[in-house]
């Protein structure tokens, strides 16, 4: 079994770039799920439904992780709007 420390400095561990001391975890987000939530779950007029469905399928994890704020800001105002 490998140390964390071989996962980090090994190129060809998908957790390293093969630097010591920088991790980058190679996955993508899957926001198909998402995707299907708003679908089914949001009406047809929210911004939110249209915003998330025309992403990507997959985005990198920075990427994701910058949009979020957005849907939440965009989930409160629909929301409040419904009231």
């Amino acid at each position: 079994m490998r140390s964390r420390a071989d996962l980090r400095t090994r190129p060809d561990s998908p957790f390293g770039l093969g630097k010591p001391g920088r991790v980058a975890l190679r996955f993508k987000a899957d926001l198909r799920p998402l995707k299907d939530y708003a679908r089914n779950e949001l009406p047809t007029d929210s911004i939110l439904r249209a915003v998330i469905v025309t992403e990507p399928d997959e985005l990198d994890p920075e990427v994701f992780l910058r949009k979020v704020p957005l849907w939440t800001k965009l989930l409160r105002r629909e929301s409040k709007t419904k009231r």
